[in-house]
């Protein structure tokens, strides 16, 4: 876990009402030489006082919260000035038997393929029924601590190592680095739905026309002089074969608490499906990928906003089968999980005692920052956090 996202998880505590969750989450990770070390106990002192006082009713309520908001607006300050080099290095143990295990180089696919068996083949069924297809629609949706997201990029990296032969240059996709601990990954950029809230769809429409040619004018950089003044419309109706491109992959983010599902997104999402379905030819493939990010979002505790989107694009597949795939299989993941991935990352021979003893050193780190109570899945977020610590002690 970062630095930063290790200070969002407290202030999370913090606005969850878990100031003394916070607060024993500090003094067990920070370093005595942290500036802020004994300001952590004189908060601790202040908050148990406080709370005393009012159980004994010796304070009312409204000033009971009072001195609780100044707590937590202290914590907050503290919280904001924290330094890498406050906080106790828990991987420190991890690191050193990463080290001894030996790791072979690991692919970029490797940061995004941990289990999702249940949401993978959801994927090849889809692929299966729209492969020939020059368009696609895929929603992956879910809670965002399970990493939708992720599994959009991964989709993306299947299909270059799968349908393409590893061909990076037949499939055009925005990408980015990012900084994996030393090293550095060319990662997928996710944008965010182009959406104008205010107005009606056509507004919505004509922000996403101008947000194609955007991302346009960077594809059509990798494409023969011929077809470098073409727009995004016209590259989609160039029959196949004649560009060494075979997928044009775009991937949207759709956050439903910024853009709740109603009928003006029913009817722009319609008019993107509409605009790029049923080309009489195959590809170049216009590949649309939708990530859905729905807070609190469990097979328990659905997501109204989720369900909504669901339902829509169901009733489109009833009238048109097949246009869009809907794939919500994220769930938490297991210690054996975790375990599984890391001896994949062996063609042969990999050591189980250390696989396992690496996966228990990393469980224990959950355990300390209240992440994992022992029992249970593992959030997607959490074992991705893993997965970048053993991609950093990986051979170049």
């Amino acid at each position: 876990m970062s630095i930063s996202d290790f200070k969002n998880h407290l202030r999370q505590l913090i606005g969850g009402g878990a100031t003394m969750i916070c607060i024993t989450i500090l003094k067990e990770r920070l370093l005595e030489t942290a500036g802020c070390f004994d300001d952590v106990y004189l908060q601790e002192s202040s908050y148990t006082e406080n709370e005393k006082k009012y159980h004994r009713n010796v304070i009312k309520e409204d000033e009971y919260r009072y001195f609780n908001n100044k707590i937590n607006i202290a914590l907050l300050e503290l919280i904001g000035n924290l330094k890498a080099e406050d906080i106790r290095d828990d991987f420190a143990a991890m690191r050193e038997s990463l080290r001894d295990l030996g790791l072979p180089p690991l692919s970029r696919l490797a940061l995004v393929n941990c289990d999702r068996t249940q949401a993978f083949a959801a994927f090849e069924n889809a692929y299966g029924i729209q492969g020939e297809r020059p368009a696609q629609f895929y929603f992956f949706a879910g809670c965002p601590v399970q990493k939708p997201n992720s599994f959009s990029e991964r989709a993306i990296y299947e299909v270059i190592n799968d349908v393409l032969d590893n061909n990076t240059k037949a499939i055009c996709c925005e990408t980015t680095f990012e900084k994996v601990g030393q090293r550095k990954v060319e990662r997928v950029i996710m944008r965010p739905l182009p959406y104008k809230k205010l107005g009606d769809a056509n507004a919505s429409k004509t922000y996403f026309q101008k947000t194609l040619e955007e991302i346009f004018t960077v594809y059509r950089a990798q494409l023969p002089p011929e077809f470098a003044e073409l727009t995004a419309g016209q590259l989609a109706q160039i029959p196949a074969g004649q560009l060494p491109i075979q997928f044009f992959s775009l991937v949207f983010q759709i956050d439903l608490t910024e853009i709740p599902f109603g009928p003006k997104l029913g009817e722009y999402l319609g008019w993107i499906v509409e605009t790029f379905r049923q080309r009489p030819h195959k590809p170049p493939a216009f590949q649309f990928i939708f990530t859905v990010l729905a807070p609190g979002h469990t097979q328990h505790t659905p997501h109204q906003g989720l369900l909504g989107l669901r339902d829509w694009v169901n009733t489109l597949n009833e009238n048109q089968p097949d246009t869009c795939a809907w794939i919500e299989d994220f769930e938490p993941v297991t210690p054996e999980d975790l375990q599984n991935w890391l001896r994949q990352r062996f063609k042969t021979n990999p050591d189980e005692p250390k696989i396992k003893k690496i996966v228990d050193e990393y469980l224990q780190h959950l355990r300390q920052i209240q992440r994992w109570d022992g029992r249970g899945g593992i959030d997607m977020a959490d074992a991705e956090d893993f997965i970048k610590q053993v991609y950093s002690a990986s051979k170049k």
